[in-house]
C-alpha cells in the first residue's frame, strides 16, 4: 500500500514539475526573443502571458525585457499584470512602474511607486535607493530620510555615500561633508578610492 501511494506522489510531483518547467521555457522564449527582435515576439509573449498568469516572477521578467529595449508601453502592461498575479503586493512591478514613471520625466508618479515597493518589500534597498534619486530633486532631505529609513530596516547596507551625494548635488555642503564623514573606508574601498 505504501509503495502506492509512493508511486502516486512521485507521478504528481513530476506532473508539477513539468508544468513548472514548460511555463519558465515560455518565458524564456518570449525574453529572448524580445530582446533579440526576432520571431514573433507578440505571439510568444502572448503564450508566456497564458501560461504564466499567476507567476509574477515570470511576468515581470518579461516586462524588463521590454523596458531593457526601450519599450515601455508592454513593460507596463507586463507589469501590471506581474502585479495582479502578485496580488497587488509585489514589489518588483512597483519598481519596474517606477523606473519606466522616471524615464517619462514624472519623478512624484515614480516616488509614489518606489514607496509602494519599499512598503511592500522593506528589506530590498532598490526601492529606497530608487525614491531617493527621483525624490532628490524635490526634497533632498526627504531623499535623505528614505534612506535613513533603509539603514533602519538593513543596518549591513550602505547610504552615507549616496546622503551625502543628494546633499552635494542640492549645494547643502555641510551637510554633505557630515554625510561623507560616516561612510565606512574598508580596504576594498579604499583601493576603489586610488583608481
Amino acid at each position: 500500500m505504501k509503495a502506492i501511494k509512493y508511486l502516486v506522489m512521485g507521478v504528481l510531483l513530476t506532473g508539477f514539475s513539468t508544468t513548472a518547467m514548460a511555463q519558465e521555457l515560455e518565458a524564456k522564449a518570449a525574453i529572448d526573443a524580445i530582446k533579440n527582435k526576432s520571431g514573433n515576439v507578440t505571439e510568444l509573449v502572448k503564450v508566456a502571458q497564458k501560461k504564466n498568469k499567476k507567476n509574477a516572477d515570470a511576468l515581470i521578467a518579461i516586462a524588463r525585457a521590454f523596458y531593457e529595449q526601450g519599450d515601455t508601453a508592454n513593460a507596463r502592461v507586463n507589469a501590471n499584470l506581474a502585479l495582479e498575479a502578485g496580488k497587488q503586493k509585489f514589489a518588483p512591478a512597483y519598481i519596474l512602474l517606477g523606473d519606466i514613471e522616471a524615464v517619462a520625466n514624472e519623478g512624484g508618479k515614480a516616488a509614489s511607486y518606489y514607496n509602494q515597493a519599499v512598503y511592500f518589500d522593506p528589506k530590498n534597498p532598490d526601492g529606497y535607493y530608487k525614491y531617493a534619486l527621483v525624490y532628490r530633486k524635490i526634497s533632498p532631505s526627504g531623499a535623505v530620510q528614505k534612506l535613513n529609513d533603509l539603514k533602519a530596516q538593513r543596518p549591513d547596507v550602505e547610504v552615507d555615500a549616496l546622503s551625502g551625494h543628494i546633499y552635494y548635488l542640492s549645494n547643502e555642503f555641510d551637510k554633505a561633508i557630515k554625510s561623507y564623514a560616516k561612510v565606512c573606508l574598508t580596504s576594498s574601498s579604499r583601493s576603489m578610492l586610488t583608481v
